[in-house]
């Protein structure tokens, strides 16, 4: 894993330079579908601070803008929303307000790996699944697996013990955060 795979702790993830880094990702996975003569039809990663998604996807976006049919989908908790809600402004990475994810429904995916994923990580995986059961027959759908969850054991303790909140982050508490963000334009 090159750079950051676990963009919630520190601000690695959201630095300018990161993702540079985090293109790597995206370069290699697009040789090994050359490799084996696949195009993506699906790219699916989560999104903590944004980099691990748009290093994976950025290699790939000049195929669809040479009209290449593929659909990228960028996975986030709604209990932190950094994509879907909001006003535009700098902070905001994308507007298409897509693919919030409650976070049981994520808890009981990670449940299937050997080593807990992160929590961005189970986003994109539920995304990938999710994404599997509307696609047509024989997509290929690609998704990263950023990071492991081991710095996230009291949030899995919390799971198991019926203790995790299904919350959503509140619009008047983004709409406070928000008066505080400078407007440009």
């Amino acid at each position: 894993m090159v750079g950051d795979s676990h963009g919630d702790e520190n601000l690695g993830s959201v630095l300018n330079h990161v993702l540079l880094h985090q293109t790597v990702i995206g370069l290699e996975t697009k040789q090994q579908l050359q490799a084996v003569g696949e195009k993506p039809d699906y790219i699916v990663g989560g999104v903590g601070g944004g980099s691990n998604f748009a290093g994976l996807m950025l290699p790939f976006l000049p195929l669809k803008f040479a009209g290449e049919d593929m659909t990228f989908i960028a996975a986030e908790p709604k209990a932190c929303p950094s994509l879907i809600r909001g006003t535009y402004r700098y902070d905001f990475g994308d507007i298409s307000k897509t693919n919030a994810l409650k976070q049981p429904g994520c808890f009981r995916i990670r449940r299937a790996f050997f080593l807990p994923p992160a929590p961005e990580t189970s986003h994109a995986i539920r995304s990938a699944i999710e994404v599997a059961g509307k696609a047509r027959p024989g997509s290929s759908i690609v998704f990263l697996y950023s990071g492991h969850g081991l710095l996230d054991l009291s949030s899995y303790e919390a799971y198991f013990q019926g203790h995790l909140e299904d919350y959503e982050l509140p619009q008047e508490v983004i709409d406070q955060a928000l008066a505080s963000c400078p407007e440009y334009g």
